[in-house]
């Protein structure tokens, strides 16, 4: 398998690389790769599992573009802990791009994951290994959320929620099962208020003095709260015109709110409705922030990080994601944005927020280990409701 290249005065030889087995709104069979940078003890990239799980990975020719006949196989040093379920005899097909299928075994002890290398071989299951995926495995741990599709009377009549909750449920459990965390929903719980407009939840106004204090997002807050669970309201819309507004603990006590949980707007600024995928990724990215996540590098907007790494991310701030264009820009408080994206797709569709949840940490940036932390803290005394 002969590959010739030019070097000069140094070349990074990545023979294949690791990927998502499908693009587009997160599946929970096909997890995000955590493949940010080349350090570290997991080089070549991470992946995360809930044990008794069968997940895809993708395979991608990097280096190896120029000989797709090439053979590679695909082996589980650790089969007890993660076995290679396909293709046949782990063997890829001669193309730029494959996938191979992992059934994952028993997971770590307590909040920590158990850890699995599976290698990509040349030539044979015994072949040189040119490239090591390690596979966390996790013993599941339960995160309860509480679903208020909730009716909002007022002038011009009324307005009721229309989400898919179910569809918008399961992209949330998708994207927290890398982790371990079954996100568990019992019946939706409608509701109904009277407000100033008919399907709108005012979000404001605010005051150092009073916070949200008696306004109409504190009275929802405060409607049919089910204890020990994640709390989340579904709206037509938000008076600000904003995707979302969420609440920990400790924001809705720095807010003056009666009670934390979540507020999901299903229509945009504009009024058009809004993609189920987008609402979930809102959900599940405050979900994060009541499991003590925070967003990359603790950066909001508009000094949000741009890069590449940090768009895939979930706890990225931006909800769709800053455009490459128009530039320079400002935000509605006429402050500049600080860095310019590189791209509008960062692998979800275009202006999607991506859902990884980071298992390494790259040296040089902080919020890492997200999935570790996170997990750590559904356990902790107190909890996170």
């Amino acid at each position: 398998m002969p590959v010739t290249m030019d070097v000069f005065p140094f070349h990074t030889f990545v023979p294949v690389r690791f990927a998502r087995a499908e693009g587009g709104p997160l599946r929970p069979d096909a997890p995000e790769v955590d493949d940010r940078g080349h350090a570290g003890p997991e080089p070549d990239g991470a992946v995360g599992a809930t044990e008794g799980d069968v997940v895809k990975v993708g395979v991608v020719r990097q280096s190896l573009e120029a000989v797709p006949s090439s053979k590679l196989c695909v082996v589980s040093m650790h089969p007890e802990t993660v076995a290679v379920q396909a293709p046949p005899h782990g063997i890829l097909p001669p193309a730029p791009e494959g996938v191979f299928q992992l059934r994952a075994g028993r997971g770590g002890e307590g909040i920590e994951s158990r850890r699995a290398w599976v290698e990509v071989r040349a030539g044979a299951s015994l072949g040189p290994v040119i490239a090591r995926l390690a596979v966390h495995v996790f013993r599941p741990l339960s995160l309860r959320l509480a679903l208020h599709p909730v009716r909002v009377k007022g002038v011009g009549g009324e307005g009721a929620s229309a989400a898919d909750l179910k569809l918008v449920l399961g992209f949330v459990r998708a994207i927290w099962r890398p982790c371990g965390i079954s996100v568990l929903a019992g019946a939706t719980r409608p509701d109904e208020a009277v407000f100033a407009r008919a399907g709108t939840v005012q979000d404001g106004p605010w005051s150092a003095a009073q916070g949200l204090r008696n306004t109409e997002i504190d009275r929802l807050l405060g409607t049919g709260r089910v204890p020990e669970a994640v709390n989340v309201y579904f709206v037509r819309r938000l008076g600000s015109g904003a995707g979302l507004a969420g609440f920990t603990r400790r924001a809705a006590e720095a807010f003056k709110l009666c009670n934390p949980g979540i507020v999901v707007a299903e229509t945009d600024a504009g009024g058009k409705d809004r993609d189920p995928y987008a609402i979930a990724n809102d959900i599940a990215h405050e979900v994060g922030h009541f499991l003590g996540l925070e967003h990359p590098d603790r950066r909001s907007a508009p000094r949000e990080r741009e890069d590449a790494w940090s768009r895939r991310r979930l706890m990225h701030p931006c909800q769709p994601l800053l455009g490459r264009e128009p530039w320079p820009r400002k935000d509605a408080a006429e402050r500049p944005f600080a860095e310019r994206p590189q791209s509008d797709d960062a692998g979800y569709g275009p202006g999607m927020r991506g859902a990884l949840l980071a298992l390494r940490s790259v040296p040089g940036l902080s919020t890492e280990d997200e999935c570790l932390r996170a997990r750590r803290a559904l356990v902790q005394p107190g909890g996170v409701y």
